[in-house]
């Protein structure tokens, strides 16, 4: 299990982890072994998959600061340099305004109030003017993996690219949902900057309408 999950936070394998490990080495002056910032790496990076709340806080101050790997902030430090590492990995690239959006987003989700439907918003469940409000980016990766078929079958899920809305100023990310043979379903649109966990549609029709 755990190197299924390591395999998700970091896909380029060993040669991912060391060379954020090489980089760190040297960002943190040689204050710890390569040993040491290799651990705090894959925790990291396994807590960011793994944990409901992604935030430092939950990660760095309350997972990994009780093991006395590393002093408190060279942890962030270590958590943001994996955390844009990611970034760059899943977008393909990286610029300051759109690492720091995404960072931001990575909170806890965690005991807020549950809100499925967006203020002002009309039409079907997914739709542009009604977009699935979610709390960050990774957990929106998180809500799309879990959707199923009602038969049970994964669904694959495609950015499409960043849109507006008349219901929100927030950006909405559009994801096209198709069957493991490539077969589209349908298009829907997500918020990732919304305080909210949705809890509807775990399973999905070919019109993704079906709601448990």
């Amino acid at each position: 299990m755990a190197s299924k999950v390591r395999e998700q936070a970091f896909p380029g394998g060993n040669k991912q982890i060391m060379d954020l490990v090489n980089q760190q080495y040297e960002e943190l002056n040689h204050r710890y072994s390569k040993d040491v910032i290799a651990e705090v790496i894959n925790y990291i990076g396994i807590g960011i998959i793994m944990f409901q709340d992604k935030s430092a806080h939950r990660i760095v101050e309350v997972g990994l600061r009780p093991k006395n790997l590393v002093n408190n902030e060279d942890g962030l430090h270590i958590y943001k340099a994996v955390v844009r590492n990611m970034f760059e990995n899943k977008f393909g690239g990286y610029n300051e305004a759109g690492f720091n959006a995404f960072y931001e987003t990575l909170g806890n989700i965690e005991g807020i109030q549950v809100n499925d439907t967006m203020p002002g918003a009309y039409g079907e469940y997914g739709d542009l003017s009604n977009p699935i409000p979610i709390n960050g980016i990774f957990n929106s990766y998180a809500y799309l993996d879990r959707l199923r078929l009602p038969n049970g079958a994964k669904v694959k899920h495609e950015r499409i690219g960043s849109f507006s809305s008349d219901i929100t100023d927030q950006i909405i990310d559009g994801y096209v949902l198709s069957k493991e043979d490539g077969t589209e379903l349908a298009t829907i649109y997500i918020c990732p900057y919304v305080n909210a966990s949705p809890q509807k549609h775990q399973k999905v029709s070919s019109l993704y309408k079906q709601q448990e």
